[in-house]
């Protein structure tokens, strides 16, 4: 039987996703994003990003470009 992981508590998952939103939206591609935040793996921030938003980090980010011109 493998170990249990205890989730994050929501507020923490909406801090990341916000500093996430941050970086995007400054310019940061998704990798350097998750690794500055801590993740070991993009897709782990990739997952609780979209679970939030309903939208990926890269769909995020070309909408705030999108916006931005």
């Amino acid at each position: 039987m493998g170990v249990a992981v205890r989730p994050e508590p929501a507020a923490r998952r909406q801090y990341i996703v916000r500093l996430a939103k941050n970086g995007l939206a400054a310019g940061a591609d998704v990798t350097e994003v998750a690794y500055r935040l801590g993740f070991d793996y993009p897709q782990h921030l990739s997952r609780m990003f979209k679970n939030i938003t309903g939208m990926t980090p890269g769909e995020y980010r070309g909408r705030f470009r999108n916006n931005d011109l």
